[in-house]
């Protein structure tokens, strides 16, 4: 197949201030990576229609002088002002928020605290006690990327918190606005009451009653529809689905929040996270962590949690095992035919470090809702084989810096 560059190969140099960005001189360098030194199927039948596939990509190179201070430098390709769905990328900032108030807190819980939230919404329209702990939903967030964790973080949040706080972080596209349960937009509103619980001396160590959002709030994006049309139970829609009460997200405040998290030092301090050293810690461990790793013996089926399960850049479409000299530290989203990733990746033996994010739509029928997206054929492969050109450039032609020595995972 021969693919002929177009307007829709331009790619944009991005120089973000906020994150004291050192600008790059070669305009097409993502163009000439992805279209010469890439022969594969994944990457042509994409660049060859990206409209089609809303592709957006974002690379960051981490630069360190000789006094390692950090800087950095980015690419971005695709239409930024276009609506996608973020799914469980909002978990990334919903965990770091959750361990900015814990802080908050000045010491009456910590993150293994035992927490107690009064789930809404559930499929069967019940409402019941869960119980959980800081700790536990934010490994299961971003282990396996569960969404019951995050509807208990939601509820300890608040609507209006979540938002109103990452608005002060400078991340003024964000809205995550939806629990992962079929509730309507007053009831998304609402949310608590929850408890932390001393469960020895059946005491109560701190509770906040219920919160309701005064404002309702929209998605930020101005068209925010996607498809042709969509199922809503059974019923076929012949329209548009309509995303303007659903969370939303750029893919370059996800690349902020991840980078203010694995280098806070790097980033403003109005952008930074108010985490606690060892809380922050966690965070990066979770985040990294596969879930063979963990202690939970239902993750360490190699076929079902395999390692390239949550980690798409680079083992999306293999099994095999990710080699411990490489951390991953992520978190992905797979939802109405959007396939997307934001990561910071990093070899320690080859001292090799960069940050990607990327997402792709892969949904031929433009019907939501009939289970018919091209993931394991167009999406997962893509967004893999990105990873690996991306790394492979790395590797073979940047001159690496010292970099962190890895946390202890084990």
């Amino acid at each position: 197949m021969i693919i002929r560059k177009s307007a829709f190969f331009t790619f944009i140099l991005v120089t973000y201030c906020c994150f004291n960005v050192k600008a790059q001189k070669k305009a097409g360098f993502l163009e000439d990576l992805l279209l010469k030194e890439d022969t594969s199927q994944a990457i042509y039948q994409v660049l060859y229609n990206p409209r089609e596939y809303k592709l957006q990509i974002i690379y960051t190179q981490v630069n360190r002088d000789k006094n390692n201070r950090i800087t950095f430098s980015n690419y971005s390709y695709g239409d930024s002002s276009s609506y996608f769905y973020p799914a469980s990328l909002v978990k990334l900032p919903v965990a770091a928020l959750s361990l900015e108030k814990l802080k908050s807190l000045n010491g009456v819980v910590d993150r293994n605290s035992i927490l107690e939230t009064h789930v809404r919404c559930l499929e069967n329209n019940d409402t019941t006690n869960a119980i959980s702990t800081i700790a536990g939903d934010i490994t299961e967030m971003m282990v396996i990327s569960d969404n019951i964790a995050f509807n208990h973080q939601y509820e300890f949040l608040g609507q209006e918190h979540i938002n109103l706080r990452l608005e002060e972080m400078g991340y003024k596209s964000a809205r995550i606005i939806q629990r992962f349960a079929s509730c309507d937009d007053e009831e998304q509103r609402r949310t608590g009451p929850f408890q932390f619980i001393d469960t020895l001396c059946n005491q109560v160590l701190y509770e906040e009653g219920v919160k309701v959002n005064g404002n309702q709030m929209t998605n930020s994006f101005k068209n925010p529809k996607v498809g042709k049309s969509y199922y809503d139970g059974k019923k076929l829609i012949k329209k548009p689905r309509n995303f303007t009460y659903s969370n939303a997200i750029t893919l370059k405040d996800l690349t902020g929040i991840l980078i203010s998290i694995i280098y806070p030092e790097a980033v403003p301090a109005p952008r930074r996270f108010d985490i606690k050293p060892d809380d922050l810690i966690f965070l990066k461990k979770t985040m990294s962590i596969l879930p063979r790793e963990t202690d939970r013996e239902e993750w360490h089926d190699s076929i079902a949690y395999y390692d390239g399960f949550r980690k798409f850049l680079i083992y999306a479409d293999t099994p095999a095992r990710i080699p411990e000299n490489i951390r991953i530290f992520n978190k992905v989203g797979l939802a109405y035919g959007f396939t997307s990733d934001c990561a910071y990746i990093v070899d320690y033996k080859n001292k090799v470090e960069f940050f990607l994010s990327a997402l792709i739509y892969t949904n031929k029928d433009e019907i939501l809702n009939d289970g018919k997206y091209e993931y394991t054929s167009i999406g997962l492969p893509f967004i893999a084989q990105l990873g690996r050109v991306i790394y492979g450039y790395e590797l073979n032609n940047r001159k690496q810096s010292r970099v962190s020595e890895p946390l202890n995972y084990k």
